[in-house]
């Protein structure tokens, strides 16, 4: 599965790695898993690394994700300027933006966290 979930306890956020080839089971997933996280342990910070992902689903399959995700949650997504699915991840920033979520994107995993943090 090309995201990986954990929860750094010593941050209190939840961290997912992701990478590869993404798809909107994948994404889907990976929701599923955050909502479960923050049910058992009431965390709502997310950090996303996405810097090594090689392919991002359609817009279409984008859109509805960034509708139906958590609301309640702050979502901090580091990317890379070089990394190949950047058009998508600037896409579903907007999208989510534009629907109400705390989102912002990052290029350093520092700057995400103090942002996450404050």
């Amino acid at each position: 599965m090309p995201e990986d979930v954990t929860i750094n306890k010593e941050l209190d956020i939840i961290e997912v790695y992701s990478y590869g080839n993404v798809t909107g089971e994948i994404l889907d997933a990976t929701v599923k898993q955050i909502k479960r996280i923050e049910k058992e342990t009431g965390i709502n910070k997310v950090l996303v690394d996405t810097t090594k992902q090689k392919s991002m689903p359609d817009t279409i399959t984008l859109y509805e994700f960034a509708n139906n995700l958590p609301r309640d949650f702050m979502y901090a997504i580091v990317i890379s300027e070089k990394q190949s699915t950047k058009p998508e991840q600037d896409f579903f920033e907007t999208v989510a933006h534009n629907r109400g979520f705390v989102v912002n994107e990052f290029t350093s995993k520092e700057e995400a966290i103090a942002w996450l943090k404050s």
